[in-house]
């Protein structure tokens, strides 16, 4: 099979970014040649494949449209892969590009502004990639998705991640490390200094991998932290990979995922993930205190509980260090994750189903779906509480 797809997908570093890269590597072997197609606005990230980047710099909406649009038309794509909330210019092509192109979308989110655009989009998709249980279940249940053209492919982990060489000391603090986007609105970045201020007098670390709009929020109520605190800023998957082997524990407080890839390369390293409870999410690749802890999202006290108890309890760290292992090297691989969307590719190219016409784009728009919500202008602590309120109900 040889195919040539196109990936509309970032161009600055973050999980899609990664997930691009490592979807172009593994599929290469499959005869499936995969190029990015971004949008950018600053200095773009070079992720080791080739692409086409086109800047915004004045242009209007509907000239960065045709433009993105021309791109792909020119490529001579096969098809396309889309992702929700990169930009709203790439995922409303959908509604313009061809039927002769097999049209995926990847969905990374569970939020209700994700299956917004998601929904907007739907009619003119041959199939949808959700990467979680909880997103497929999600979109059939109320937003109208055909279970028949959805399709689960969880993450994939393997090189540079793995357990090789780690040394996992019996005395000494607990090592601890966030890794992610600093973002207190889905990743609970500015709850870490409240999970952590009861363990006073428990020899602790703290290193934070990544940064994002809260960093600098986060650093400064860690500034009189009674332990030693490490920021590194956004690093290298080989970077990363040192630092999970070099840490005893993943802590992951977030209030929302798609599906955290982070958890299985922590836990491919060896390093134990004490995460939120995301139901449909977090709960697929970790199995509470099998091969990590989960806590109730936003439950600070019981996120600090387990960590307490991981410190004082190291034959358990290394059960679950040993146990996330083989979870993440047997269940979850790249070379099952590339082979599902290679199979689902191929099963494309003999049938695919019918889709919405394509629409003229001498007559584009922006689909309403697109457009701001009154969600929007929900203040950002009220925001957030709903959020938080509505997982655990669940």
């Amino acid at each position: 099979m040889n195919r040539k797809f196109v990936f509309f997908g970032p161009t600055f570093l973050s999980g899609i970014t990664t997930f691009y890269a490592t979807l172009a590597r593994g599929l290469a072997p499959h005869g499936i040649e995969l190029h990015r197609i971004g949008v950018h606005d600053h200095k773009p990230v070079d992720v080791g494949a080739e692409g086409t980047l086109i800047s915004r710099a004045g242009l209007t909406d509907r000239q960065l449209s045709e433009a993105l649009y021309r791109a792909t038309m020119d490529g001579g794509y096969d098809g396309v892969f889309f992702n929700i909330f990169v930009d709203p210019y790439t995922a409303n092509l959908a509604r313009y590009l061809p039927d002769s192109m097999t049209k995926i979308l990847v969905l990374h989110g569970i939020t209700s502004g994700t299956y917004t655009w998601a929904r907007s989009i739907r009619d003119w998709l041959h199939h949808t990639v959700a990467i979680a249980p909880r997103i497929a279940s999600d979109l059939a249940a109320h937003w109208g998705f055909d279970t028949a053209r959805m399709t689960f492919i969880p993450h994939g982990v393997g090189a540079p991640f793995d357990a090789a060489g780690r040394v996992d000391p019996d005395g000494g603090p607990l090592r601890i490390l966030f890794a992610g986007r600093v973002s207190d609105a889905d990743k609970g970045s500015l709850w870490i200094p409240d999970i952590l201020a009861p363990l006073a007098g428990v020899p602790i670390e703290l290193t934070v991998a990544g940064d994002g709009g809260d960093r600098a929020a986060l650093e400064r109520r860690l500034a009189s932290a009674p332990f030693k605190v490490t920021f590194t800023g956004a690093v290298a998957p080989p970077v990363l990979a040192e630092l999970y082997r070099g840490s005893d524990v993943l802590l992951l407080p977030s209030r929302t995922e798609g599906f955290a890839l982070v958890l299985l390369e922590a836990m491919a390293s060896g390093c134990v993930p004490v995460a939120s409870l995301i139901k449909g999410v977090t709960d697929t690749s970790v199995t509470d205190g099998r091969d990590g802890l989960l806590f109730p999202i936003g439950h600070k006290a019981a996120a600090t509980s387990a960590l307490r108890r991981l410190a004082g309890d190291r034959a358990l760290l290394r059960r679950l260090s040993a146990a996330g292992v083989e979870t993440a090297t047997t269940r979850f691989t790249h070379e099952r994750q590339m082979a599902t969307y290679a199979d689902l590719i191929r099963r494309l190219d003999g049938a695919r189903p019918p889709v919405a016409p394509a629409e003229d784009m001498a007559r584009w728009t922006m689909a309403p779906g697109f457009a701001p919500r009154l969600r929007s202008h929900v203040p950002r602590p009220l925001k957030l509480w709903l959020r938080t309120a509505a997982e655990r109900l669940r």
